[in-house]
C-alpha cells in the first residue's frame, strides 16, 4: 500500500484522474484481461540482425541503489510510475533488475524476480510458479527508443543471468490489447500459453481462464477450477 507521500507524488506525476483510476482498480472494482507468457531459458534467445550498430552504443547492466533516483525520475517523466520504495524492494529481494543506458541516460529497464511480488498479488493468487521459475515483474523502454531492440538487449542479459542462477523459465503477463508489447515478447522467444480475465469487487476475486496450452495447465489447476489432463491422454 502506498504511503501518503507516495500518493501525493503519484498525483503530481500522473494527475488526479489517474490516481482515482488506480484507487478504484486497487480497492473497489477491477476487470482485467491478461495473456500469460512463458520463456524457456533452456533455449537460445533469437539474435536480432537489425540495429546491431545502434545496440553497440547501448550499455546493459544490473541496476544499483544509486540508479534508483534516476530510474524513478525517468519513469515519472513518461507517466509510468513506480515508487522509490517499490524499486528498492525489488533490489532487496535480489531481483534481476537491469537498465539500458545510452549516452549516460537510462532509456529502459526490465525486472525479473524469483517470486511474484506483493504488488502483483492478484497474479500470485492465480498463477503457481514451479520450482526454478522466475516472474517478469515489469519492463519499460523510453518511447523514443522503442522499436530499436532495447528491450531485446535487456532480455538477453536478464536471461543469461537467470540461467546462470539456475532458473529454467520466466513467466510474465501482458495486456492482450498491447500489440507492440506482445510483438516484442515474441521476438525474444516468449510463447503465449494462456489467457485469463480477473474480476475483483472489493474483497472478492474471480478468475476465468479462456484458454490454456496443455503444457501449462498445472500453473492454474486447483486455483481456478481447471482439471489437469490424466496421464497418458
Amino acid at each position: 500500500m502506498l504511503s501518503i507521500g507516495e500518493i501525493i507524488e503519484y498525483a503530481k506525476a500522473c494527475g488526479l484522474l489517474n490516481l482515482l483510476k488506480v484507487g478504484i482498480k486497487g480497492f473497489v472494482f477491477l476487470h482485467m484481461k491478461r495473456i500469460v507468457l512463458s520463456l524457456s531459458l533452456e533455449d537460445p534467445i533469437p539474435q536480432p540482425k537489425a540495429y546491431q550498430r545502434f545496440l553497440r552504443s547501448i550499455t546493459i547492466r544490473k541496476a544499483t541503489l544509486a540508479d534508483i533516483a534516476e530510474l524513478h525520475r525517468v519513469m515519472k517523466q513518461h507517466k509510468c510510475w513506480r515508487s522509490v520504495r517499490e524499486l528498492r524492494e525489488w533490489m532487496k529481494k535480489d531481483c534481476f533488475l537491469f537498465i539500458a543506458i545510452h549516452k549516460g541516460k537510462i532509456v529502459g529497464y526490465t525486472c525479473v524476480c524469483a517470486e511474484i511480488p506483493s504488488s502483483h498479488s492478484i497474479f500470485s493468487k492465480t498463477i503457481r510458479l514451479r520450482p526454478r521459475d522466475a516472474y517478469g515483474v515489469h519492463a519499460f523502454v523510453v518511447p523514443a527508443y522503442r522499436g530499436k531492440m532495447v528491450y531485446h538487449a535487456l532480455m538477453m542479459e536478464i536471461c543469461r543471468c537467470a540461467r546462470a542462477a539456475g532458473y529454467r523459465r520466466i513467466l510474465a503477463t501482458v495486456d492482450p490489447l498491447n500489440r507492440a508489447a506482445r510483438s516484442s515478447h515474441r521476438r525474444v522467444g516468449m510463447k503465449e500459453i494462456a489467457e485469463l480475465t480477473v474480476l475483483k469487487v472489493l474483497f472478492f476475486t474471480w478468475v476465468k481462464v479462456h484458454w490454456v496450452k496443455p503444457e501449462a495447465v498445472d500453473l492454474f489447476a486447483r486455483r481456478v477450477g481447471i482439471k489437469a489432463p490424466s496421464e497418458g491422454k
